[in-house]
């Protein structure tokens, strides 16, 4: 074995204590059997290309997601078209004539009592304002008629004549008119129009628009009133009385029970102490002390009845649709002036 050069002592001088073990002029850890010196360019490369796929098997993972928003976009579009014609068509009621009611887009019925009924009650009509629409009927001889009408308006109570109404107990004739009333919801009164080649002075005809949904005319031929509303849902879908439910115009009692017998629904809804009273003035009968009179004298048969009136109210009643034609011959025929037959 040959001497070191001065050359190789030094170096074996200058890494013997921190490296144990040299390889090819490399520092080496003898325990571990690895290179302790700097990273061959060989080995770098390798890792490297290692890394490099993992960031292309991330991508897909975005593109999975996308399809979850359009499968929410037809969901929207369903919920708006079911809910928008809900409210838009009106029901016609009313009453009038002998009296005749029409409940909420019905035929007629009679009912032919004396006393106050609550045609219409609505705790929820326009915000929780309120609605109560009392017709008051009178006897004459064998029949009977809608004398007059008391209408609540959250605050406000009208009472109509066929010259003059009320209004919070003041008295307006028609040449106060148009008038308007209300605070969030606005209330039109005014001169309804008289159709062409009536007699104006027999008649008067008041419309009152309840904002902007629903309107009413209270029609006067002389002492006879006629009722007409147009109401819809918005306004009088709780709606309770004579008139029926609102939905189906069923005779349902005040506690739920659906009548069958129209006579009978007349006494259920004769208005009671509980319910509010809005005329001016108390007439009888009232409950709890007297229900609704009825007519005591005999009607005359048809067959007794005079030819002439009859061909003369078929022919007032022309207009009218054929499910109430009868109703408005009789009467005409009943009360013995043609003139009623257009209130129909």
């Amino acid at each position: 074995m040959t001497d070191n050069g001065e050359e190789e002592k030094a170096y074996w001088k200058k890494w013997e204590k921190a490296c144990p073990y040299v390889r090819n002029g490399a520092c080496c850890d003898i325990a571990a059997g690895e290179c302790c010196g700097a990273t061959s360019t060989t080995t770098t490369t390798t890792t490297t290309t290692t890394t490099t796929p993992a960031t292309t098997t991330t991508t897909p993972a975005t593109t999975t997601t996308t399809p979850a928003t359009t499968t929410t976009t037809p969901a929207t579009t369903t919920t708006t078209t079911t809910t928008t014609p809900a409210t838009d068509v009106n029901k016609d009621g009313g009453g009038g004539g002998d009296p005749h009611f029409a409940r909420w887009g019905q035929a007629h019925d009679s009912f032919h009592g004396e006393c106050d009924l609550v045609m219409i009650h609505s705790k929820q009509f326009h915000n929780g304002a309120g609605f109560d629409l009392h017709a008051r009927t009178k006897i004459q001889d064998y029949f009977s008629y809608i004398e007059t009408a008391a209408l609540r308006v959250g605050e406000n109570v009208l009472e109509f004549y066929n010259d003059h109404f009320y209004m919070n107990g003041f008295k307006f004739t028609p040449e106060d008119l148009p008038l308007t009333f209300g605070g969030e919801y606005k209330y039109t009164i005014e001169n309804g129009r008289v159709e062409a080649g009536k007699n104006a002075k027999f008649y008067q005809y008041y419309k009152v628009d309840l904002h902007q949904d629903s309107s009413m005319m209270f029609k006067f031929y002389k002492q006879y009133l006629t009722i007409d509303i147009s109401g819809n849902a918005n306004d009088f879908s709780d709606a309770a009385g004579l008139l029926g439910e609102y939905h189906t115009g069923a005779m349902i009692t005040r506690d739920g029970h659906v009548m069958t017998d129209f006579n009978e629904f007349g006494f259920e809804w004769q208005v009671h102490p509980e319910d509010n009273f809005i005329f001016r003035e108390s007439r009888a009968p009232q409950l709890p002390y007297e229900m609704c009179r009825m007519p005591t004298a005999a009607r005359p048969s048809r067959r007794l009845r005079n030819s002439e009136m009859i061909d003369e109210a078929r022919e007032a009643c022309a207009h009218v649709k054929e499910g109430s034609f009868q109703l408005c011959v009789d009467d005409v025929v009943t009360v013995g002036d043609a003139g009623i037959a257009t209130l129909w």
